[in-house]
């Protein structure tokens, strides 16, 4: 029997170990320089002001609904065909996910379907680029601005896929990526929320340090935990985006 071909296969080398080694060298270790210099290269990729590296594309969705204000017994729109994760991260919350059709022939949100499903008590709803494919955004955001939604983009499986409007993930409140092995760019595991709302850049900033504004005094400014990156893994990602016209 020949060898079986890989479903996916993330090609890490030399450059990645030596960028790693340098970052031990100067102990760079925990969430410090190294991850914001790959927080702004994948700024100047995107096109977008703000980037928050995290530990996963699941924790940049729950992270995203929490800046969102997404609380205990709101709804939140998802689409029926997508990874568990964009469902298990309101649910987590407290809110209640309701599932909305995809289109027939591809497996994104149906646009003309969704409106139905919104009540008084929605709040939120997830659009899925899955694979890359592009949901109709403008679409999506007249809908919920009709309706007082907030809209956050699933698009773990489409960093630096576009539409007509530019980059998947950044037509939105805060897109969410995943870093995970079989993704465009891989750090082995973690993810990464953008956004062009300053406000909801701090809010994610803050949130991924306990919410503590000040680490020498330790001043607590709202609700967080741990949800830092680390140097070591931004090592990685630096040098997979130094090579990033090598895969798109």
């Amino acid at each position: 029997m020949s060898d079986p071909i890989s479903w996916w296969r993330t090609n890490f080398g030399k450059e990645e170990a030596d960028l790693i080694a340098d970052s031990i060298a100067h102990e760079h270790i925990s969430q410090g320089d190294v991850t914001v210099d790959f927080e702004h290269r994948i700024s100047k990729v995107l096109d977008i002001p703000y980037v928050v590296a995290t530990t996963s594309g699941s924790m940049a969705i729950l992270m995203s609904l929490i800046a969102a204000g997404i609380k205990p017994g709101d709804e939140v729109i998802v689409p029926n065909r997508t990874w568990i994760a964009t469902a298990h991260a309101p649910l987590l919350l407290g809110a209640k996910v309701i599932l909305a059709d995809v289109e027939k022939d591809r497996p994104i949100l149906d646009v003309s379907s969704f409106e139905e499903k919104i009540t008084k008590r929605t709040k939120a709803i997830i659009p899925v680029h899955l694979n890359g494919r592009s949901v109709n955004m403008p679409e999506v955001n007249k809908i919920a601005e009709k309706h007082g939604l907030k809209v956050i983009e699933d698009a773990a499986q489409a960093f630096c896929s576009r539409n007509e409007f530019g980059f998947l993930g950044c037509q939105s409140l805060a897109g969410c990526f995943s870093l995970s092995v079989s993704k465009l760019i891989s750090t082995g595991q973690g993810g990464f929320i953008v956004t062009r709302d300053k406000n909801i850049y701090e809010k994610l900033k803050l949130m991924r340090t306990h919410g503590v504004s000040d680490l020498i005094d330790v001043v607590y400014t709202q609700l967080g935990f741990n949800f830092r990156f680390n140097d070591i893994l931004a090592s990685l990602g630096i040098v997979q985006l130094l090579h990033l016209d090598e895969r798109i």
